[in-house]
């Protein structure tokens, strides 16, 4: 009975995975709140958000939400893209966002530790700044399992430059705990 259950559960996911290899629209903003854009894939009214949403939003990366719309365009970079509003979450991923501060002196750092958090299967959301030896603190958002594979990342890349800083890993959860008790 065991392997029945793991092999309906890897094709639901195999069929998941295929659903979303060929998208109706493979870049749009999803309108999360009045505030809050993030992007995200189209098919059949669902979206997958694949930017990292700002968590007071209530939503999380990877979450597959239903929209409606197009309500408008929006430029991204050079060219207009559809704008879709977020009604309610058709599946959550329980992919928690992380925060954390960092100084990252050389300007191609925030490319580079964007990416090793890439190759490990998880996303970040690094400000990228073009001044070289910046000392500046900078609020960065993550996605990963747990707070121990933030904390292991972070200390790895921060190792190899003795001028990268990192401090406060908090789950958001927790660092909007700290910042209402201030």
């Amino acid at each position: 009975m065991h392997i029945f259950t793991n092999l309906k559960k890897h094709f639901k996911e195999w069929q998941e995975r295929r659903f979303w290899k060929f998208p109706d629209i493979s870049l749009a903003y999803i309108q999360l709140d009045e505030k809050e854009l993030t992007i995200g894939s189209i098919k059949k009214n669902l979206s997958l958000l694949e930017g990292i949403p700002k968590p007071e939003t209530g939503y999380s990366y990877l979450d597959i939400v239903e929209v409606e719309g197009p309500i408008g365009k929006k430029l991204f970079r050079e060219d207009e893209i559809y704008v879709y509003k977020a009604k309610k979450i058709y599946k959550k991923s329980n992919r928690p966002t992380f925060v954390f501060k960092i100084i990252l002196p050389d300007s191609k750092d925030s490319f580079k530790l964007s990416n090793v958090f890439n190759l490990a299967g998880f996303r970040a959301a690094i400000p990228w700044s073009p001044i070289q030896n910046n000392t500046a603190w900078r609020d960065c958002l993550c996605t990963a399992s747990d707070v121990s594979q933030v904390k292991s990342i972070l200390d790895d890349f921060c190792s190899k430059d003795s001028r990268r800083k990192v401090k406060d890993i908090f789950p958001w959860d927790q660092y909007l705990k700290k910042q209402n008790s201030n």
